[in-house]
């Protein structure tokens, strides 16, 4: 009887350190986001990157810190480290259409010779949400590949 009591005392002990070190991880979480929001708004791009990278590492599937640590890094010239951010954060949620119209934004602006992938990524958010097909046809950012003959198909004005 004593052992179960034991066992039952470990398994509450054990519990609550998870519990107490879950919390203690959302509320630095929280901190290095705050920060990151302000160095981003300060045009402190250094500290937006640690602080981001520390969100990062504290929560790797949060999608946001990725997308958003992949903005920073493509405004600091890392693209490719950006590329790797956006790419992650669009397959942590594939059905999600945000990653794949950060990502494909990205290659429009940073990499305008890489149409096919830029296309391919907003081909991907389209799947997701239709509706934005439409919204893509006037989108301001996208002159670079509005002749392309792949983006007028996905835009719905390919010739037949």
């Amino acid at each position: 009887m004593n052992r179960v009591f034991i066992g039952l005392g470990i398994l509450a002990l054990l519990v609550l350190y998870q519990w107490g070190t879950s919390r203690m991880r959302m509320s630095r979480l929280k901190r290095e986001w705050e920060t990151a929001l302000r160095a981003f708004k300060d045009k402190d791009l250094e500290t937006a990157q640690k602080s981001l990278q520390r969100c990062v590492r504290l929560m790797p599937m949060w999608t946001p810190a990725r997308f958003m640590l992949g903005g920073v890094l493509a405004k600091r010239g890392r693209l490719a480290d950006a590329e790797a951010q956006l790419k992650l954060g669009a397959d942590l949620e594939p059905r999600s259409p945000e990653g794949h119209l950060q990502l494909g934004m990205f290659y429009v602006v940073c990499h305008p010779d890489r149409a096919e992938e830029a296309i391919a990524a907003l081909e991907r958010a389209a799947a997701c949400d239709p509706a934005l097909r439409e919204q893509f046809a006037n989108a301001p950012g996208l002159e670079a590949i509005r002749s392309h003959p792949r983006f007028q198909q996905l835009i719905g004005h390919a010739d037949s």
